[in-house]
This record gives structure tokens, C-alpha cells and sequence, in this order.
């Protein structure tokens, strides 16, 4: 898998929901080689094609007066005041500014952004990163941008390896492709997570630090942290180093889900299980949850546990329950004899298919992009994605008609 060329392929296509072309000219005080070759890189592929580079950078920048141009971009490392001179930029005329530096800080980031940047890049800088921030809505755009009416979902695994991730990928790339909604698809486990693995991506940077600190969460800062698999599936997550002890505050949680909601129409939230109890405000909000289980009796066991949970925490929460299949029957337990220890329906049975997962494992797609919709186990996986969106009707299921 290619993980890098699939980002920048994603995000240099698209962004929400629109083609990326900076529409107007950019001037970039900089004498960074990274960001310099990523800006020719850019210019050649159409997305900024009237770039000048000027030697120099924010002090340059400042002393020059802010240019007439649709981007400013300044490398902040010549100035010993940057946050004053991007507020000064900005205080005169200059309305999308993006600064560049070799600082990984987030207070740093909170006081260019605060001070009028777009956004803050740390060299050296990639194009997919770059073509997000030129590209981003300017100052005093986002008041424009109507709100959509977002629906969020959980997907839980009863017990480590039932599927829940599978489940929570597909539905994601399901809602994104075939109904065309605009979808963020959070993987909440910091360092084991897989789903932007399980779409050739590499997750994005600052979720980590979102989630330790709730006061750093705005919406450009959750924007640079993820990166979009297409025009309408974007995924938040992270690896974060095994050897590292995470904390993650329910108010973080709270304020990233508030920060993101606006911008989609719907959240799948990939929710480990280590991370249900302490997140009943999480819960609380989702529209519905998905107990993900394999018809096992420790399966069985922690399927009610956490439906006492869930029922708690999210009483109007629509609750369903999915067994997926395994391949060693010795130890299944039969449906109805589950169905009795849960005290609940199966809503949904996912098929056994080692071939049709182990295919999308290999080739970085979700289970429903490998082709074949007639297959049993697709076929699971949408009649799961159309009790999430309901009325809504799937416009690029072109097999569907016939």
C-alpha cells in the first residue's frame, strides 16, 4: 500500500466537497526548500497556479506591507514577534494568511490562528497539506456556510477482534459513497486504531492533543488534523506510541464531537470498548449505537453488559445488535440461545467471508468498495447503512436498479 500517495491524491482532489483551486494568486515569503517544492508541485498540478515566491519571510513580509493577493503565506522563522506581525498583516488588508515555521506547538498554532492566520504548517510540509490550508475558507466565510443537520452513530465491539472496525469502515464509506453524505468517520482508539489503515491512509496529526486538552479544540484545528479518503469521507485518528500513557478527557471528547458536528452529515464513531464507561456523555448524544459481538458466550456475556450500559447512558439512543460470523462453528453458539441470553433481537447478521475481507485488507479499500453488491456480506453491511440514514435514498448504487 501506498498510504502518502493516497492522502495527497484525496486531499489534493478535494475538499469539502469542492475541487481545490486557489482562485487568485499567492505570494509566499519563504525561503523554506520543502515548502517551496511543494508549492511548484502544486502549481504544476493546477491546484495554485499563480504562486510568486519572494525571499524572505514574515519579517519580509510585514516590511513590504501586506500584498495585494487572494493567499499570503510567511515563514514565521526570521520574525521575533510572529504573533504580532500575523495580527499585523492581518489588521492590514490581508485576509488568508497561512505561516509556515519548524515549531511543532500548539500554543503557537492557537496564537497565529487566533491572531489571523488560516492556519500554521510545521515544515517541512507535504502538498496535501499545504492545498488544504490555501484552500480554506477565509476569515469571516464561515458564518456563511449553512449547517448540516448531522446524525452520529457508535459502533462497539463486544470483544476485542469481533469486527467492530470493519463494520464502522463500511458504514462510513457506504454513507460517503452511495448515499452521497458528507461523513467523518473518528477512530477513537489512539493507538491501535485501524481505520485509516483499512483505507491506505496515514492518520492525520493533533487528535492526541485535541483530546488531552480540550481549551486547543476549535474547528481549523480538528480540520488540519484529518484527512479525507474522497470529496465526502473524512477520517480523525491517530497511532499514537504504545510506550506513551493517554488521557483522554470527556470534555475533550465532547468539544471535538461539538467542533466537528456542523461539518457533516453524519459521525461514525469507531468506540473501543475500553472507553465506553468513561464516555457516557459520548454515548449520550449518538442517534444510535451498534453492539458489535461474534456468537461466542464471552460474546454473549459482554453483549449484555454493555447493553445495561448503553441503555443507561442513551435511553433514546436506537440500540442494535450485529453477530459476525466466525469460521470455527465448535464454538458458536446458535442464534436463538444468544438472541435469550441478551434479552434482544439480532438486527444484523454479517456472513463469514475470509475472501472478500481478506481482498479489501490487502488492497486498503472498505469491504464495500471491492465491487460484487450482491454478495451476502455487502448486502449486510446496507441494510445496516439504510437504517442509518433511512428516508434517504442511495444515488450511486447502480447494480441496485437493476
Amino acid at each position: 500500500m501506498n498510504a502518502v500517495a493516497s492522502v495527497d491524491r484525496a486531499v489534493v482532489g478535494y475538499e469539502s466537497g469542492r475541487e481545490l483551486t486557489v482562485a487568485g494568486n499567492i505570494v509566499a515569503f519563504t525561503q523554506d526548500e520543502s515548502t517551496q517544492a511543494a508549492l511548484a508541485m502544486l502549481a504544476e498540478s493546477g491546484v495554485a497556479p499563480n504562486t510568486s515566491v519572494v525571499p524572505g519571510g514574515l519579517s519580509t513580509a510585514v516590511a513590504a506591507g501586506a500584498p495585494d493577493c487572494a493567499v499570503l503565506l510567511v515563514d514565521i522563522t526570521d520574525s521575533p514577534d510572529p504573533v504580532a506581525d500575523i495580527q499585523h498583516l492581518a489588521e492590514h488588508g490581508a485576509k488568508h494568511i497561512v505561516a509556515t515555521g519548524p515549531v511543532n506547538d500548539v500554543t503557537l498554532y492557537r496564537a497565529l490562528t487566533e491572531a489571523g492566520a488560516v492556519d500554521y504548517l510545521v515544515s517541512p510540509i507535504a502538498e496535501a497539506e499545504l492545498a488544504r490550508a490555501l484552500t480554506a475558507r477565509r476569515r469571516g466565510e464561515v458564518a456563511e456556510v449553512t449547517e448540516l443537520s448531522s446524525v452520529s452513530s457508535a459502533v462497539i465491539g463486544a470483544r476485542g477482534g469481533v469486527g467492530a472496525t470493519t463494520v464502522s469502515v463500511s458504514l462510513a464509506w457506504l454513507l460517503a459513497h452511495e448515499y452521497d453524505q458528507r461523513t467523518a468517520l473518528l477512530d477513537l482508539d489512539l493507538q491501535f486504531g485501524t481505520c485509516a489503515l483499512a483505507l491506505d491512509l496515514l492518520p492525520g496529526r493533533g487528535l492526541r492533543e485535541a483530546l488531552e486538552s480540550p481549551d486547543r479544540i476549535d474547528s481549523m484545528f480538528v480540520s488540519s488534523a484529518m484527512v479525507n479518503e474522497s470529496e465526502n469521507l473524512y477520517v480523525l485518528g491517530g497511532e499514537e506510541p504504545l510506550e506513551d500513557s493517554l488521557f483522554v478527557s470527556p470534555d475533550g471528547i465532547d468539544m471535538l464531537f461539538t467542533s466537528i458536528q456542523p461539518d457533516f452529515n453524519h459521525l461514525v464513531i469507531d468506540l473501543p470498548r475500553s472507553m465506553v464507561t468513561c464516555q457516557r456523555s459520548l454515548l449520550s448524544r449518538m442517534a444510535n449505537i451498534l453492539l458489535v459481538s461474534d456468537l461466542s458466550l464471552p460474546g454473549m456475556r459482554d453483549t449484555v453488559r454493555l447493553k445495561n450500559l448503553v441503555r443507561e447512558a442513551s435511553p433514546d439512543a436506537t440500540l442494535e445488535f450485529v453477530v459476525v460470523e466466525g469460521q470455527d462453528r465448535r464454538t458458536t453458539i446458535d442464534r436463538p440461545d444468544f438472541e435469550r441470553g441478551i434479552e434482544a433481537k439480532i438486527a444484523h447478521v454479517v456472513p463469514f467471508d475470509a475472501r472478500t475481507t481478506a481482498d479489501a485488507a490487502n488492497n486498503g479499500k472498505a469491504v464495500p468498495a471491492t465491487g460484487g453488491g450482491r454478495k451476502p456480506l455487502l448486502k449486510s453491511f446496507r441494510r445496516m447503512a439504510s437504517g442509518i440514514v433511512r428516508d434517504v435514498e442511495p444515488v450511486k448504487r447502480r447494480w441496485f436498479k437493476k
